[in-house]
């Protein structure tokens, strides 16, 4: 990945649900990647550059179809739901998780799970998802 002058770097790493297995990701201050297997990162398509943070929900499970990620940048907040088994996080379809913002300088996303919790359907979560934004305040989902 190039080194780019805007955004943060960082490291994240985003533990299977069933715990037998994680995926690695980093950002460059302009692009996120996922560690591929081998010696190189896919870069995510479909988003804005310029990198702020990461969140994965505690159902994150790729091998099982579930790739559902956060990702923020300072153009907005973007969500990947991705349920192909086996899926590919960086791939996405990333798309706008924001609602009712013309634009949104996300700098840190972060989710809580909220136990106890009782799941209606496959895939939901009982997480908590928090945003800030540089000049727009924050916002919470539920």
């Amino acid at each position: 990945m190039d080194r780019g002058n805007s955004g943060q770097v960082g490291v994240w790493t985003a533990r299977y649900a069933n715990g037998t297995g994680y995926d690695v990701f980093a950002a460059n201050n302009t692009y996120y990647g996922q560690w591929s297997t081998g010696t190189s990162w896919n870069q995510f398509v479909g988003m804005h550059a310029d990198t702020r943070n990461l969140a994965f929900p505690s159902t994150y499970d790729p091998p099982h179809g579930n790739c559902r990620a956060y990702a923020a940048t300072d153009g907005s907040l973007a969500v990947n739901l991705t349920t192909a088994q086996p899926c590919t996080t960086n791939l996405g379809p990333w798309r706008r998780a924001q609602h009712g913002l013309h634009a949104y300088k996300t700098v840190m996303v972060n989710g809580v799970h909220r136990p106890p919790c009782t799941v209606r359907s496959v895939g939901l979560s009982c997480s908590v998802l928090y945003a800030t934004g540089g000049d727009n305040g924050e916002w919470v989902h539920d």
